[in-house]
Formats: C-alpha cells, structure tokens, sequence
C-alpha cells in the first residue's frame, strides 16, 4: 500500500488515494467480517475501528449485541457439532476430548 501512495503521489493523484484507501478498509472489514462468521458464527469484533481508524460507542455497541451475545449463545450451544463436523474432516476426530 505504501508503494501505491507514493506512486499515486508522483502522479499528483491524492483524490484517489484516499478512495483506494476508503474501498481498502471496507474489503478488509468485510473479510475479517466473513472470517468471523466462518469460524464463530458471529462477525468480527472492531469493525468500526477498521472502517473509520477510532473506535466509537455505535460500535462498542454493535459488537457487544451483534457479535458478543451470539458467539456465546452459539459457543454454549451449537459449537460442539459444528467443531466435530471440523475435526472430522480435518482427520482429527479420534482426538481425546475432554
């Protein structure tokens, strides 16, 4: 990304940069979203933070009701399924549980 700045730079393009660097944050935020969602049935934490660079209440409060409460909920209750589909395709399902 640096070398894009600085390319965009010589090329006296600044107003793009700024566009390249908005579009960069949101397909970053939307990947570590989906991610989330692969691996934790609940999007990432901190997209704001991601998106904007400071973090605000809006989305203190985002992560605490849309992706806080529904990992626990599927941690205490649909995860153990989902983590023996895993492990079984992965090869790991003759592991020692607990």
């Amino acid at each position: 990304m640096e070398v894009l700045k600085r390319q965009l730079a010589n090329l006296e393009q600044t107003e793009m940069l700024q566009d390249l660097e908005q579009v960069h944050r949101d397909v970053w935020a939307l990947n570590g979203d989906l991610i989330a969602t692969q691996y934790t049935t609940a999007g990432a934490f901190k997209k704001d933070v991601v998106k904007t660079g400071k973090r605000t209440f809006c989305g203190m409060w985002e992560d605490l009701c849309c992706v806080y409460f529904p990992r626990c909920f599927a941690f205490n209750y649909t995860d153990d399924s989902k983590q023996e589909t895993i492990d079984l395709l992965i090869g790991a399902s003759g592991r020692n549980q607990s």
